[in-house]
């Protein structure tokens, strides 16, 4: 997978999608061109397309589209760790109705809140 350019502007992506077959595509925007995989894929999706440090995409004989020498670096994980307490009184941090599945997907993913990183 990587990124279409028309010079330095991102109009699209080249993608390979395996089902039963292999199927390449492209699929060109309308508007813009929104990457989001990650802390880990989105970099890698960038330095395939020739946005990254110039050494590394020269190595790897990507054509350089756009050198950016922090695409890939200083990457963190976040920091999560179980903390368990007894309490007196029945009291949550978790609200009641984030019971079923559907109502957890729409708190994390609609509301815009939420209590550390999500996994899901």
């Amino acid at each position: 997978m990587q990124v279409v350019w028309d010079g330095k502007r991102a109009v699209g992506v080249e993608f390979i999608q395996w089902d039963n077959a292999r199927l390449n595509g492209t699929v060109y925007a309308r508007g813009e061109v929104i990457l989001s995989g990650g802390a880990i894929n989105t970099p890698l999706l960038l330095t395939h397309s020739g946005v990254g440090p110039k050494h590394v995409l020269k190595k790897l004989q990507i054509p350089v589209v756009s050198p950016l020498k922090g695409v890939g670096s200083n990457l963190q994980d976040h920091l999560n760790l179980p903390l368990y307490v007894s309490l007196e009184k029945p009291v949550s941090l978790n609200l009641a109705k984030l019971r079923t599945i559907s109502n957890l997907w729409n708190y994390f993913f609609n509301s815009g809140k939420g209590m550390g990183p999500s996994y899901l």
